[in-house]
């Protein structure tokens, strides 16, 4: 009695097809789209070669990647900017002054990606630069004469991305547009810093900072962008204040804490706007965290960084895991693409870059969820109704043409694909190119998978054997 079963095929491990050329142009062409691509779960480095101190994702286009040198590195310092994930970087600092400077912070708009600050620091000088051509080129925001110096960070106001705090010195120094003119506003403590800073995500005049001078310290909210300041009694010298992405009544303060029992890092919360904190340490004192990132899909999961690598928690701070495969240096900064699939860290060797959700299905816009979608052979038309860009409706393939939608150049979204006769032809959504790849025969059924977990679809066939 004949047997039948059913074969599968996977463009990389094909050995002979009846079009071997065709064969091997996509075994190139999926080995060099898989190299600058994460494994789930492990961290993998992305250049460029420096110490960066801050990294910074297009919210637009998460091809987009920015990376601020930090003070130890070597020449040349500025912006760094890379246009596929972090494969490849170039150089984009024209207008950022004096070469010594050192980043210390990148801030894309939120509304506008073309537009971007930095805050730039050296032993003698620094301030705000802005670009309004992604970063083509860069000149200073006009800081009133008698402003201190700035400082350690710098905030766009969420829900008004003319607005900006950082600090100066003693002061806090507020913009509401764009950088042309500066406030002054007294902190909270005489003769003392600010060093870190969290505006509220609906109300850009609420304000949480964390301010220190010689004898004491102090954590205060501000209801009217800085022009008076309540204290928060909670103890943490907080590096970094975080607000929470859905509920923006919970506060992140992360930190030293320093008590009784002596020193340790950790990260306090308040789950009613700082009125009251609770405390969880994550390691040892020599370990500060400086750094924390709510994840933009799941506010349950955060990253928080220190000297020592990446802790991570899945349940909203409560208990924390070292989450460093793959990495083993020191860490500075953290950033989120905006689907919530790829995490970057500013390291002390670089970008590092890992893949911490999988793809799904049908995610034509990117934002981690799947759109309803529909094709129509009728008609030959694409019906997307995405969850973030509304309805759209797109012409491509024949009616005769089985539908293969999956992310096939790893941007974070599914794009447009149809398997006609033994050939792929897909749309890709980073850059509206299009694709024609020859791989099986007709009768095939096409099967596109992330075999690899790089973050990009391999093409598979199945075909029944009698």
């Amino acid at each position: 009695m004949l047997k039948s079963f059913t074969r599968f095929f996977i463009c990389k491990r094909i050995a002979a097809l009846a079009v071997p050329f065709a064969v091997w142009l996509v075994v190139l062409l999926l080995v060099q789209q898989s190299a600058a691509q994460p494994t789930l779960n492990i961290w993998s480095s992305s250049g460029p070669n420096a110490v960066i101190a801050s990294v910074a994702v297009d919210p637009v286009n998460p091809n987009i990647i920015y990376a601020g040198v930090g003070l130890n590195s070597g020449t040349p310092r500025g912006v760094f900017k890379s246009f596929n994930n972090g494969a490849s970087w170039s150089a984009s600092s024209t207008g950022l002054g004096n070469p010594n400077h050192f980043v210390r912070q990148l801030e894309i708009d939120p509304v506008n990606p073309n537009i971007i600050y930095a805050l730039v620091y050296n032993l003698t000088s620094s301030g705000v630069y802005k670009s309004t051509n992604g970063g083509a080129t860069w000149n200073p925001t006009n800081f009133p004469p008698a402003a201190p110096e700035t400082g350690l960070w710098l905030e766009i106001a969420p829900s008004n991305s003319n607005i900006l705090y950082t600090s100066g010195g003693d002061k806090l120094l507020v913009t509401r547009n764009g950088g042309d003119t500066w406030e002054m506003r007294a902190l909270p403590l005489p003769d003392s810093y600010a060093s870190a800073l969290a505006v509220h995500r609906q109300d850009p005049n609420v304000l949480y900072i964390n301010v220190e001078n010689e004898d004491e310290g102090g954590r205060y909210k501000s209801v009217n962008g800085g022009l008076s300041w309540t204290y928060l009694t909670f103890g943490c010298f907080c590096r970094a204040i975080e607000i929470d992405s859905v509920n923006p009544n919970i506060i992140y303060g992360v930190g030293s804490n320093y008590d009784s029992n002596g020193s340790s890092t950790g990260v306090y919360k308040s789950i009613n706007s700082g009125a009251s904190w609770s405390y969880t340490p994550i390691a040892t004192p020599d370990s500060s965290l400086i750094a924390l990132v709510i994840d933009p899909r799941n506010s349950q999961i955060l990253y928080a960084a220190t000297y020592s690598g990446v802790y991570k928690s899945i349940n909203g701070g409560a208990t924390w895991s070292a989450f460093n495969n793959g990495l083993s240096v020191e860490v500075y900064d953290l950033a989120f693409d905006r689907s919530g699939r790829f995490l970057y860290s500013a390291t002390s060797a670089g970008v590092f870059r890992v893949k911490v959700r999988a793809n799904p299905n049908a995610d034509f816009d990117g934002d981690g969820r799947t759109d309803i979608s529909v094709f129509r052979p009728s008609d030959r038309v694409w019906y997307l109704n995405q969850s973030t860009q509304g309805f759209s409706a797109t012409h491509f393939g024949l009616s005769t043409d089985k539908s293969t939608p999956a992310d096939y150049d790893g941007d974070g979204k599914t794009d447009i694909a149809v398997f006609r006769d033994g050939v792929w032809y897909w749309l890709n959504s980073s850059n509206g190119n299009f694709q024609a790849v020859q791989f099986g025969q007709a009768g095939d059924i096409p099967v596109p998978a992330d075999f690899t977990g790089d973050g990009r679809a391999e093409l598979r066939v199945s075909r029944r054997i009698v």
